[in-house]
């Protein structure tokens, strides 16, 4: 069982780099990879690990709903994408 305090600091680390990212305008992956960065490199800090099926199952789904929120099917269908024909699953030979 892991302790909470240092889920706890995680989760408010994450929430903090959010609010950075808005604020500053860079993209939150970017802000999320140099906190963990910055993390990382100070001495004495625990080791968080997260059971696979947990993140697998209340972590990944939110996010791919979001990602599916925020993506436009107009976008999607008017940028033309050449792997996008070796993704298609029918019958038919593809259309490129």
């Amino acid at each position: 069982m892991t302790q909470p305090t240092p889920v706890l600091l995680l989760v408010a680390g994450i929430c903090l780099a959010g609010l950075l990212s808005e604020r500053t305008g860079l993209p939150s992956p970017v802000v999320l990879v140099v906190g963990g960065l910055a993390v990382a490199a100070i001495p004495g800090v625990t080791t968080v690990t997260l059971d696979p099926d947990l993140v697998l199952t209340l972590v990944l789904p939110p996010l791919l709903y979001s990602a599916a929120l925020d993506a436009s099917l107009l976008d999607f269908r008017r940028t033309p994408d050449p792997s996008a024909c070796c993704r298609s699953v029918s019958s038919s030979p593809p259309r490129c």
